[in-house]
């Protein structure tokens, strides 16, 4: 086992706030048509990791000072780059699997979608869609899912929702309507 792999099944057997998705993350990561991943939100890399762990090339996108946690990462593997950048500013590269886990907040997630979806050929995945669903993470009104509706019935009339998870947070996966198979 790599040691990669290693540490994402010791992640997956602890009590996170996103242990319980990082199985699912990985396996979008490895699907045959993801050729490169995009994270916004890298705080301590357990998302990166389970992405990283894929062998596809990961750029993660935050804007505090991840670099302790990034460059123990970079010691895993290869295929992983950190950005300390705002995501509302970056220009992301092109990708194939975007992960969102920033600010939780209506404001800064319908800005991201609506900025970066574009990038993006398959999969957007977001999570805690059930936490801060109905209010932000500041506390303000709407939450996440206003953001994620409002999208989909305006600047992203070709993403569907492919699923809409509750447990541990709640994780939500947006896809491509072009890249959805019959």
């Amino acid at each position: 086992m790599t040691l990669i792999n290693a540490e994402l099944h010791r992640l997956m057997g602890q009590r996170l706030d996103i242990s319980e998705h990082l199985g699912l993350l990985r396996g979008l990561a490895c699907d045959a048509d993801v050729k490169r991943i995009v994270e916004i939100g890298f705080r301590t890399g357990i998302s990166a990791t389970a992405l990283a762990s894929s062998g596809k090339p990961v750029s993660s996108y935050d804007v505090a000072d991840c670099s302790q946690a990034a460059a123990r990462l970079c010691q895993m593997t290869v295929n992983f780059e950190f950005h300390r950048a705002d995501s509302l500013k970056a220009t992301l590269p092109e990708c194939d699997l975007l992960h969102i886990d920033s600010l939780h907040t209506y404001k800064q997630l319908r800005a991201e979608l609506c900025r970066h979806h574009d990038q993006v050929t398959k999969w957007i995945a977001l999570h805690d869609t059930t936490t801060f669903g109905s209010m932000s993470q500041d506390k303000t009104k709407p939450g996440l899912i206003q953001a994620i509706e409002e999208f989909l019935a305006n600047e992203g009339k070709e993403w569907r929702i492919l699923l809409m998870l509750t447990n541990n947070n709640g994780f939500t996966v947006l896809q491509r309507a072009s890249s959805m198979r019959p």
